[in-house]
């Protein structure tokens, strides 16, 4: 996918390099952990002088949340007037409305990046009510569990993904499918709301020409004529924030998601002139994460390009017999945002391995129910999934030996061939035995009368096809006239 002589506009270089945002936000954490480390040492010094003054300053009375909640409510109730008490059930039902979302719920439990969500996310996620979980603890420990069972969440920061690790395990384990949407980011030395990456772009039919918001480089860089682009590297951050930090894990390594069997992937703003992607997340997959995923869907990733290694190394994510998929671009930024675009069809590939044996694969979904009965002829695999974005899931059949999606065409044109009319025993001529089949190629199409140059659309190619057919025309004709 990655091109290396398709320079931007005006041959600007662009290299791709780690967010440089992230030093930013380290150097405001190491002073935040500092800042308390120097309040822990206060506190402690001044409770061991309430000691040498025999003052003991647990006995100190503090009025809880709630107490003051219960002042202020009475406060503002005339006299005599008393709140009405719903029960616990009613409670959690409002609770539960509260912190539903309208669409997708981006970054929760983390400050939100509107250059990350579309006018409609920003918007939703204004209405959802956290003031609630600072009611008591019991409304807390619920209204998490209720954010992560009543929305859909996508994580659009590598470090909300990271700050997810805070959430505790016993939640983060009923977590089975999640959304990771990288945005990528370019720098250059001035921000511009819009800068046009390519003249002719292959992004999407509806972007003609790749203009994109170009984000200024943060101050302590190095100004020169280069465009920085953070774009794969961030693949790479996303997938190893998958793991508990080991600061919390005790040093051992931990998945945050370990139930997780179905993960989508939206690659946005990602061009065609970045070289070399996947050397920032191979080490990851290969030697981390490796093949855990049912069902991977990545859009934004095939730029109509012939080289997709980006997407076969992705590929590697899903276990086999799992469901890899590909669409393409669905969002683009534009200034205030995220501006979504219409699907193109989904493209399915059965990731398959000669070890494991088709009992292994998945026979009943809980949407779907039982699947249809395979091919009695060939060797086929029903998955549950969508031919695009905007349709409903179906039942897919794919090819046991090659992986490929059987289109209903094929299915009819088989069904033809095995039907009783095709193949009436009193009507055939022989057993077929000496019939030779030829060898079938799987990597190649023109694997017909066994020449590559039948399909090439050459006159060699055509004139050795009529060499081949013509005598058998003949002999076809001799035989016709005899027995006249």
């Amino acid at each position: 996918m990655a091109d290396t002589h398709n320079h931007v506009p005006d041959h600007i270089c662009m290299m791709e390099g780690p967010d440089p945002e992230l030093s930013i936000s380290t150097s405001q954490f190491d002073d935040l952990r500092d800042d308390l480390r120097r309040a822990d040492d206060e506190i402690s010094r001044l409770q061991a002088l309430l000691r040498e003054n025999n003052i003991d300053y647990r006995r100190v009375h503090r009025p809880s949340q709630s107490e003051s909640l219960d002042n202020s409510q009475d406060s503002e109730l005339e006299v005599g007037e008393k709140l009405p008490d719903l029960p616990q059930e009613i409670m959690f039902q409002i609770l539960g409305y509260s912190l539903t979302s309208s669409t997708t719920l981006t970054d929760p439990f983390y400050k939100g990046r509107k250059s990350n969500m579309t006018p409609e996310e920003q918007f939703a996620r204004k209405k959802i009510n956290v003031n609630f979980l600072a009611t008591s603890k019991v409304f807390r420990d619920e209204g998490k569990a209720l954010i992560l069972k009543n929305n859909d969440i996508v994580f659009t920061q590598v470090a909300a993904l990271a700050n997810f690790a805070k959430i505790p395990a016993a939640l983060r384990v009923k977590i089975d499918h999640v959304t990771l949407r990288v945005v990528g980011r370019y720098y250059g030395d001035k921000a511009k709301k819009e800068f046009n990456m390519q003249e002719e772009s292959r992004y999407h039919a509806l972007v003609p020409k790749f203009k994109i918001p170009l984000l200024a480089r943060p101050k302590g860089m190095i100004k020169e004529h280069g465009i920085h682009a953070y774009c794969y590297m961030q693949v790479g951050d996303f997938l190893k924030a998958l793991f508990v930090p080991r600061r919390i894990s005790n040093g051992r390594q931990y998945k945050l998601l370990p139930s997780l069997k179905t993960m989508r992937m939206d690659l946005i703003n990602f061009s065609d002139h970045l070289v070399l992607g996947r050397t920032y997340f191979t080490p990851i997959i290969r030697w981390h994460l490796n093949k855990f995923l049912d069902e991977l869907l990545v859009t934004g990733g095939s730029l109509g390009g012939e080289e997709d290694e980006e997407m076969y190394v992705l590929r590697n994510l899903v276990s086999n017999g799992g469901l890899f998929s590909e669409n393409g671009a669905v969002f683009i930024s534009v200034p205030g945002g995220l501006k979504p675009l219409p699907p193109y069809g989904i493209t399915h590939e059965l990731v398959r391995s000669e070890e494991v044996p088709m009992k292994s694969f998945q026979k009943y979904h809980p949407e779907g129910g039982t699947p249809p009965k395979s091919h009695p002829e060939r060797k086929t695999v029903f998955k549950w999934a969508a031919d695009s974005l905007s349709e409903r899931k179906r039942w897919i059949e794919f090819d046991y030996l090659t992986g490929e999606e059987l289109t209903p065409d094929w299915n009819d044109i088989e069904s033809e061939i095995d039907s009783e009319d095709m193949y009436d025993e009193s009507e055939d001529e022989g057993d077929g035995s000496d019939f030779d089949h030829g060898s079938y190629d799987s990597s190649s199409s023109n694997h017909l009368l066994g020449t590559d140059d039948f399909y090439a659309g050459s006159d060699d190619g055509f004139e050795s096809a009529v060499e081949t057919l013509e005598p058998i025309f003949k002999s076809q004709v001799v035989v016709d006239e005899t027995t006249d």
